[in-house]
């Protein structure tokens, strides 16, 4: 999965140029994107694939099961956003349940004790605000990279947005500029940004590479 992912963002960075400042997600939120930031998404490959012949795709090694990355990275419920260098990235997560404001701490705590057992000696957890939204957020340094996550709660949903290696002018630009509209109209199904097997912030830990994880002791 990760050598797919990293194919289609080679594909991506091709693009990043021509890209809209502000992406607006189907997942139900939208926001300003970074110069040079740009969504891991279906219509970012059509873009870049109608600009492309099969022969050129081919030779960067790119061609093949393309198509089968975007329907992987749409089942895992979440979104990529990446950095047009490819060194910064973002994963936003959709889970479709009510949380309260203590509810959303308690996830961000649970992260900045991962953060710990993964060896950062520097995490720290608490609220963050950004223009008049207030996330709660965990963020610490692994192996010299600044990593943090924030969640946002509408009342029928949750975000929990996932950086890696931002800038924290870039953070403040997303999240600063972040509309969060999950629910009618919003464009994503219940099936589509449900939780599988009824997994939730509450009892895991949002991993920086998007994936759910348990946390330990």
């Amino acid at each position: 999965m990760k050598t797919a992912v990293s194919m289609l963002l080679a594909l991506c960075l091709l693009l990043a140029p021509a890209l809209a400042e502000r992406y607006d997600s189907p997942f139900g939120y939208s926001m300003e994107l970074p110069e040079g930031w740009l969504p891991l998404n279906a219509d970012t490959y059509s873009r870049i694939t109608s600009q492309m012949s099969e022969e050129q795709l081919s030779e960067l090694g790119l061609a093949a099961g393309l198509e089968n990355v975007i329907v992987m990275i749409s089942k895992m419920r979440m979104e990529y956003l990446f950095s047009g260098d490819g060194l910064a990235n973002a994963s936003v997560t959709v889970v479709r349940q009510p949380e309260t404001t203590e509810g959303l701490a308690h996830n961000a705590e649970v992260v900045r004790r991962a953060f710990e057992q993964s060896g950062a000696t520097d995490a720290i957890s608490g609220a963050a605000k950004f223009g008049e939204k207030e996330f709660q957020a965990a963020a610490c340094t692994l192996n010299g990279v600044v990593v943090a996550s924030y969640f946002y709660g509408t009342g029928d949903a949750i975000y929990a947005i996932a950086f890696k290696n931002a800038s924290a002018e870039d953070i403040s630009r997303m999240l600063s500029s972040a509309v969060f509209s999950f629910g009618a109209g919003a464009g994503a199904s219940p099936e589509e940004t449900a939780p599988a097997d009824g997994a939730g912030p509450a009892g895991a830990v949002f991993a920086l590479d998007g994936a759910l994880k348990e946390p330990r002791g």
